[in-house]
């Protein structure tokens, strides 16, 4: 595992471009994401690239870090979670994954369907897909 003690440091700073910039996000093919369920479905998926974690509580996740190489494992403080966290509640695991640019299947351009960006909200989120639900569109981007 590595620690991580500065807000200047590269990974801390990395963390702020990807969270910031499409570009810088399409140019690493690397995303930010938040909270122990999302690190958890990455890994499942061999998404995940790094994750850090708070290091007062690190001892929550020992689950989670069996499955990761200690070298993807950055140790930070509240501090640093603060600074790069995008939520009201600040969470104490954080990933970055791979992300691959694909190819829009055909079967969305056969009938309706709802392109979705920037989301903030993930109760917006389930109302989008409850109304989608509800007028049988099938196909969600």
């Amino acid at each position: 595992m590595n620690s991580i003690t500065s807000l200047t440091n590269s990974k801390v700073k990395q963390i702020i471009r990807l969270l910031n910039s499409k570009a810088a996000r399409y140019e690493q093919n690397l995303a930010v994401v938040h909270g122990v369920h999302l690190v958890e479905e990455a890994l499942k998926y061999n998404l995940l690239h790094m994750v850090f974690i708070n290091r007062e509580k690190v001892d929550n996740y020992t689950h989670l870090l069996k499955d990761i190489n200690d070298d993807s494992i950055y140790l930070i403080s509240d501090e640093i979670l603060t600074k790069i966290n995008i939520a009201d509640t600040v969470v104490d695991v954080i990933g970055i994954i791979k992300i691959k640019a694909k190819v829009i299947d055909k079967c969305v351009y056969e009938g309706d369907c709802v392109v979705l960006d920037n989301v903030q909200d993930p109760g917006n989120l389930g109302t989008i897909l409850r109304s989608c639900a509800a007028c049988g569109i099938n196909n969600v981007l």
